[in-house]
């Protein structure tokens, strides 16, 4: 599905520069999320730990949360932390559409094994994330469309 919001930035007379930048961006979006729709159907992945040529398979639906640590993240499972030498815009572009979403700079945490919401906070399993300003108010509206209301007045 396009994301036509690009287009109301558009004002006339439309400049050919303008018009053009902003079809390539709504295309790009496209993209992408496209690509995240094939990255969220992979079930895996491997990471290569710290022993030359060791690889380790990392169920998605084991991790609870990726932690930026500079030029290595740590990924944090229901049964163990792995550091790797991954970036966290690696990391976005990798799971950007899946199950994952960013909620602060440093955190990406599975929205399947959140438990609770409270103000600027995540509870996942034993761990309480931050939510940071630039990103909280979109994890609000992500989550908005996933609450359960009653139809009845009160």
């Amino acid at each position: 599905m396009v994301n036509f919001s690009e287009i109301s930035n558009l004002v006339k007379p439309i400049s050919k520069p303008k018009f053009i930048k902003t079809v390539w961006d709504i295309l790009d979006a496209e993209r992408k999320r496209i690509e995240g729709i094939r990255i969220a159907q992979k079930k895996y992945f491997y990471v290569s730990i710290g022993e030359r040529g060791q690889k380790l398979k990392i169920k998605k639906s084991k991790i609870l949360f990726f932690e930026s640590l500079k030029n290595y993240m740590k990924i944090v499972t229901e049964d163990e932390d792995y550091t790797v030498y991954l970036t966290m815009k690696e990391v976005e572009k990798e799971f950007w559409g899946s199950l994952f979403y960013r909620v602060h700079r440093s955190y990406f945490v599975n929205e399947e094994r959140v438990e609770k919401i409270a103000g600027n906070t995540l509870k996942l399993g034993a761990h309480i994330i931050p939510m940071g300003n630039n990103y909280k108010q979109g994890f609000i509206e992500f989550s908005e469309n996933k609450t359960l209301r009653s139809g009845r007045k009160s």
